[in-house]
């Protein structure tokens, strides 16, 4: 699914979170990029993040990393949220570019925010570790 016309191109910096921060709902949080981006694509982009093909790209409580291409994005997810058991909960750590297989880079990138980190730890934790 192509991304909406009206939406404006990620910068080449661009880093996000799209998930919960404590509470159910799911925000998109720009980490990086975020100077060349208005209020507006910032929603617009929340928007298209939460779509429901992206849940379908992520299998049930697995850790997926995936390339999507119209955007030229890396995503890192989750179909879970630590805050949000409701259907289409996603946890999804977003870096500008193709980054499938440099798992390293996507590590090293999420690991400059600690809290992004944790939050993939804990989700690991209670869904990937017996």
């Amino acid at each position: 699914m192509a991304k909406q016309d009206t939406t404006k191109d990620l910068p080449s910096n661009f880093v996000g979170y799209f998930g919960t921060t404590g509470h159910a709902g799911h925000d998109l949080i720009v980490l990086e990029g975020y100077k060349e981006l208005s209020a507006m694509d910032v929603c617009d982009w929340a928007g298209e993040f939460d779509r429901d093909w992206i849940m379908r790209q992520l299998s049930s409580s697995s850790l997926r990393c995936f390339w999507w291409k119209t955007a030229d994005v890396t995503i890192v997810g989750y179909p879970k949220s630590l805050d949000d058991e409701r259907p289409g909960s996603k946890s999804l750590f977003i870096v500008k570019g193709n980054h499938v297989k440099d798992h390293e880079y996507i590590v090293a990138k999420m690991k400059q925010y600690t809290w992004v980190y944790e939050i993939f730890e804990k989700l690991t934790d209670k869904f990937l570790k017996d």
